[in-house]
C-alpha cells in the first residue's frame, strides 16, 4: 500500500521590498511589500520502495542551478528519490532567485542573500516533513469553464480538463490538482508579491473540506490565460477567478476513481539545441498577423522585446538538457517537462497516450528546469512561437523523446 504525507513552508523573502518581480517584461519598478505568502510545497509518496517527492513552488519557473541546489537536499535528506519540481509560474514573485537570462529578460537580479533565505526554508521543508502514512489514492477529473481561454482567441479551449489526485490517510487528506492556466490576473503594474489567484484556488479549496494539503502543479498553460475572462487586474477579481476554479476541481474521493497498483517510472535526458534569438526575430517577424485584439497584439510586441534583450545577452545558452519525467499508476500517467507547453502539443500527447492505454495524462509543465514554450507551427506566429527557444529539429526531437516514454 502507498504511503504519503504533505508539507508546506512560505518562501516570501524575509525583506520583501526591493525585489524585482518576474514575469513581465514591461513592468518597472520593485517590490513594494507582501499581500499573501508565497509557498513552497511538498508532497512525498512512498510505493513499493520508490521516494516520490514532488515540490510546488510559488514563483516562476525552477532554473537549473535551483533544480541542482534542491536535488542536492532532496538526496541528502531522503536519500535515492525521484524528484519533481515545479513553479505554478506567478508572475508575482520574486525573480532575484534566478540565474537563468530565459527567466530575467537577460537581466543581472540575482541576490545570494534571497537564494541562501530560499534554500534554507527548502531544508526545513524536508527535514521536517512528517513521516509518511498510510494512504489510498484517487483519481479525479474535472471540466473546467469560466476561467481561462485561448489567449490569441477567445473562442477556444473554452472548456479545460483539470485532474485532480487525492491522498487520504488514517488523519488527513492530501490534493495535488492539475490544469493548465496561465496565474496572470494581476498585471505588470502590481507591486505586491502574490501567488495571484492559485493562492485563492488553494484556499478555497482547504475550506471546503478536511484537507490538511493543497498543491498546484500547472499544465498545459502556453496559450491558455486569464487575458479574456477576467473584468480586472486586481486582487478582488484574483479571489473571483480563483474560487470559481476551486469550485470546478472534483475534491471529494466518493466521487473519484480508486488507483491501486505499483507506480512505474521512466527519466530520460534530452540534449536541446536553441536557437540564437536574432534568427528567431528574423525568421518570424515578417509572419506576425496584422489582426488581432489589443492585447493580442501587446503580447506580440512583448515577444518581439523579449527576442531583443536576448540578442546581446552574454547567458544566453546555445544548448540545455531537457529533463523528461513519466510516473504511470494504472492506466494515469504524469509526464514532467521544462516547458511552457501549448494545448495543441498536449492533446497531441494525450491521444497518443490514449492508443497506449493511458487514459488520463497530467502534464506538470515548469518542471526541473525552464528552456521557454512548445507550441505546434501551425498555430501561427503569436507570443509562444517567438518564445520557443529549442530549435525545430530539438522540438521534433524532444516530442518524439516524450511519446517514447508514453
Amino acid at each position: 500500500m502507498p504511503r504519503a504525507c504533505f508539507s508546506e513552508k512560505p518562501i516570501t523573502p524575509p525583506n520583501p521590498v526591493g525585489h524585482p518581480l518576474a514575469g513581465y517584461i514591461t513592468r518597472t519598478g520593485k517590490s513594494q511589500g507582501v499581500h499573501d505568502d508565497i509557498f513552497a510545497r511538498v508532497v512525498i509518496i512512498e510505493d513499493s520502495g520508490r521516494l516520490v517527492v514532488a515540490v510546488s513552488l510559488d514563483l516562476l519557473g525552477v532554473d537549473n542551478q535551483m533544480y541542482s541546489d534542491i536535488l542536492r537536499i532532496a538526496n541528502q535528506t531522503f536519500g535515492n528519490n525521484i524528484l519533481i519540481i515545479s513553479a505554478t509560474h506567478t508572475h508575482s514573485a520574486p525573480a532575484t532567485l534566478f540565474r537563468s537570462p530565459l527567466l530575467t529578460f537577460c537581466e543581472d537580479v540575482f541576490d545570494p542573500d534571497s537564494y541562501s533565505h530560499f534554500l534554507g526554508v527548502i531544508e526545513n521543508l524536508f527535514s521536517e516533513t512528517n513521516p509518511v502514512q498510510p494512504s489510498s489514492i484517487y483519481l479525479c477529473k474535472s471540466l473546467v469553464q469560466g476561467v481561462a481561454t485561448d489567449r490569441n482567441n477567445p473562442m477556444r479551449y473554452q472548456t479545460l480538463p483539470a485532474y485532480s489526485l487525492i491522498f487520504t490517510t488514517t488523519s488527513s487528506e492530501i490534493l495535488l490538482f492539475n490544469t493548465g492556466i496561465h496565474p496572470t490576473v494581476l498585471g505588470p503594474e502590481n507591486l505586491l508579491i502574490s501567488s495571484d489567484f492559485i493562492g485563492y484556488t488553494v484556499e478555497r479549496l482547504k475550506s471546503l473540506s478536511v484537507l490538511k494539503g493543497v498543491l498546484f502543479f500547472n499544465g498545459a498553460a502556453g496559450n491558455i490565460s486569464t487575458r479574456f475572462t477576467r473584468k480586472s487586474q486586481t486582487f478582488d477579481e484574483a479571489r473571483r477567478i480563483g474560487y470559481l476554479l476551486a469550485d470546478q476541481i472534483e475534491a471529494k474521493p466518493e466521487n473519484c476513481t480508486t488507483l491501486s497498483g505499483d507506480i512505474s517510472y521512466k527519466y530520460e535526458e534530452v540534449e536541446a539545441e536553441l536557437t540564437n534569438p536574432e534568427e528567431i526575430l528574423s525568421t518570424l517577424k515578417s509572419e506576425l498577423p496584422a489582426t488581432g485584439s489589443n492585447r493580442v497584439r501587446e503580447s506580440m510586441h512583448e515577444g518581439l522585446m523579449l527576442l531583443s534583450k536576448l540578442i546581446d545577452c552574454p547567458g544566453y545558452p546555445s544548448r540545455d538538457i531537457a529533463r523528461l519525467q513519466l510516473l504511470r499508476m494504472e492506466d494515469t500517467s504524469i509526464v514532467t517537462v521544462p516547458f511552457e507547453v501549448h494545448m495543441n502539443v498536449y492533446e497531441e500527447l494525450a491521444e497518443v497516450a490514449e492508443k497506449k492505454g493511458v487514459k488520463n495524462l497530467l502534464l506538470f509543465s515548469y518542471t526541473n528546469g525552464y528552456l521557454g514554450y512548445l507550441s505546434n507551427p501551425e498555430e501561427g506566429v503569436f507570443y509562444e512561437r517567438l518564445a520557443q527557444f529549442v530549435s525545430e529539429s530539438s522540438f521534433e526531437k524532444i516530442k518524439k523523446s516524450i511519446v517514447d516514454l508514453l
